[in-house]
Formats: C-alpha cells, structure tokens, sequence
C-alpha cells in the first residue's frame, strides 16, 4: 500500500513538474505565406536583448543562423518555437537586407511576406506584436520626429550650428513625446506583455523607472528586459551596489573592484580618443592630489580602448596616477556592457561599502562631492 502511494505521489509530481515546464517555455505557433521566395528559403526570429547580454545573444542568433526552423515550402511556412513572453526579436528574411524589431508572446503569429522586401511584411494574429508595432508606429510617424529627424540630417550635410541647435531642440521634444506616450501606455495597459521593453528603453529619471518597474505584475516582466531592468535598479542605480568584476591594468595583471571595499572608489570610464574624457582628466587629476594620498579615495580608470599603446600614452600625458584597467575592445569591453556604459565619459561613485553614492559627476561636481564627503 505505501508502496502504491509512493508511486502516485511521484506521478502527481511528475505530471505538476511537466506542467508547470510546458507553461514556462511559452509555445508560439508560426504560420504565413511568401509566394515570391525560393523554397528553402530561411526566415528567422533572432534574440534582440539588452546590451549586457550581448554574448548570450549572439550565441543564441549563431544557433538559430546554423539550424533555421523557419524554412518556406511552396510559398508558405510553419513552425513552433518557444518564447519568453515581451521579449524582442529582429525579423530576418535570408537574402533580403535590413530587418523589423519586434516583440513576442505566447499564442499564434501569421508573418506575411507577399514581396522581396521587408516593407511588404505583415504581422498578425498576435496582440502583444500589435501592439509593439502600433506603438513604434505611432512614435516614428509623428510630426515632431519627421521634423527632428530632418533636421538633424540637414545640420551634418551643412554643417550648420544653426540647424543643429534646433535639431537638439527638437530631438528633446521627441523625447518628452516617448515619456508622454510611454506613460499613457503603462496607464491604459497595466498588464501588456511589452511593458518592460519599452521601459527599459525609455529616459525616464531613475526614481521613475524604479516606482513603474515595481508596480508591473510580475508575468510581464519575466523576459530580458525584466532581467535587465531588475540588475539595473539593484545594481546601477544610484543606492545600488556596483557589479564587482576583475579586468587587467596595463601590465596585464587583474585588478579586482573586491579588493577595493572600505575605500571610496569612483570608477571613471574614458578612453585616450575621447575629446571630452581628456578634457575632464584635470579634474580627477586635482580629486586624487587632494583626497587620494591621505584621504579614503581612489580611482580606477577603465578604458575604451582598442590601441594599447595611445592607451598608455594617454595615461602618461595626462597624469593619470591611478589604476586603469581595460580589455582592449572599445564599447565591447566587458566591463562597459556590464554597466550599461553607452558613451564615455561615464563615472560611477562608490562609498567604502560598493554603494553608488553619485553618477557623471563632471567638472568640479567630483571636488565638491568630495569635500562634502571627507569635511
């Protein structure tokens, strides 16, 4: 008897543990017709995730690449992957150029591709793909970013300072027309599947994102853009605590963000070809004279580099007394895409226990934030 209870338990089990597995992996049905492709012809949904993933995303893309599911026969196509529901992905048609963002659920997708060219594609049977699409659409095709988008174009042909103040003007103003629309999105779809991406791409203050991204039902946000939005707020954030990572100084020996607990450490991302970085050198150069010798202060240089040698060079010229580190691979360095760094300078502040006290202090903003700090 106990024997027979065993074993029912451990169906019951197994039967809750497949179940709970087949809804996590999200199954989307793909179906649709191109009359005008070769058969054989490869169609593909690659990963598009935040930058931090990148190498997760470029290993999933190389498999997806080396062994498409997605293949037309006969002018129409059918297959059935799996997805984490909000997540975005770039549709690619082998032989075709460009590709269209776009973002996932859960459900069935009709792609119809009745020419040779990506504009000839339609996206149906699938709301949270509406949705995205509808949303860019709208954003994209609006006045104010035709207007800034003009301009802009117009300020590099002419080289007009003129033109290119008002393209800046108007490229702000597109800005607040995101926010606008993101905000009243949020408002009117609380639970839409994409949510967390358009927050995460969103430039709303840091405050801003943390309050929206807690108040997202958890099932909307279970996607990389979640996953991305979550290390930011508890990792990048100012009150979080700075991803530690090891990286070679310029003998090639590691330097470990660990062995720096108990000091203030402001970690100073730059690069020797970056006109603004040599130019606010002086200031962290007068910052570490005054607080590093005898005060609780250091810095730790992490270069965009691609060049060793202007590397070293750079940090010679400049006086750069301070550790620098730097894997030699320009915006891939590991440590820039660990931390969101876009564009440099970029500098992040730490108290002696890794908390993010500051961000882009620039100028004497650093003196001044330290003086208050070691008054």
């Amino acid at each position: 008897m106990i024997t027979q209870f065993l074993i029912k338990i451990t169906l019951i089990l197994l039967l809750l543990m497949f179940a709970q597995f087949g809804y996590a992996q999200n199954d989307l049905k793909i179906s649709g017709y191109a009359p005008q492709l070769k058969d054989g012809t490869a169609i593909y949904l690659l990963p598009s995730y935040p930058r931090r993933y990148y190498k997760k995303q470029q290993t999933e893309r190389k498999t997806i690449k080396e062994n498409p599911s997605i293949l037309v026969k006969n002018g129409h196509f059918n297959s059935t992957m799996q997805v984490r529901n909000g997540e975005t992905y770039t549709l690619e048609i082998n032989g075709i150029k460009g590709f269209k963002n776009i973002c996932l659920a859960q459900g069935k997708l009709e792609i119809n591709i009745p020419g040779k060219n990506l504009d000839s594609v339609t996206l149906e049977g699938n709301e949270t793909t509406r949705a995205y699409e509808l949303f860019y659409k709208n954003y994209y095709g609006s006045e104010i970013y035709k207007l800034a988008s003009k301009a802009r174009i117009d300020a590099k042909m002419t080289n007009d300072t003129i033109m290119e103040n008002l393209a800046n003007k108007l490229m702000d103003s597109t800005g607040r027309l995101s926010r606008k629309m993101t905000m009243d999105y949020f408002q009117k779809y609380p639970n839409s599947y994409i949510n967390a991406a358009l927050l995460n791409l969103s430039a709303f203050s840091e405050v801003q994102k943390r309050e929206m991204f807690n108040s997202f039902p958890k099932k909307i946000i279970n996607n990389s853009h979640g996953d991305n939005l979550k290390f930011n707020i508890d990792s990048l954030f100012i009150g979080g605590y700075a991803p530690v990572f090891t990286q070679n100084d310029t003998s090639g020996n590691p330097v470990n963000l660990g062995n720096y607990k108990g000091k203030y450490v402001l970690l100073d991302f730059w690069a020797s070809w970056c006109v603004p970085c040599r130019a606010e050198n002086p200031h962290l150069v007068s910052a570490m004279k005054t607080y590093g010798t005898n005060r609780n202060f250091t810095i730790i240089g992490i270069s965009l580099d691609d060049d060793k040698n202007a590397w070293i060079d750079a940090i010679k010229t400049d006086g750069l007394n301070w550790t620098h580190v730097s894997d030699l691979k320009k915006y891939d360095n590991n440590v820039s895409m660990n931390y969101g760094v876009y564009s440099v300078p970029s500098n992040f502040l730490l108290d002696p226990s890794g908390k993010i006290i500051a961000k882009n202090l620039r100028g004497k903003e650093l003196l001044e934030m330290l003086k208050k700090i070691f008054k």
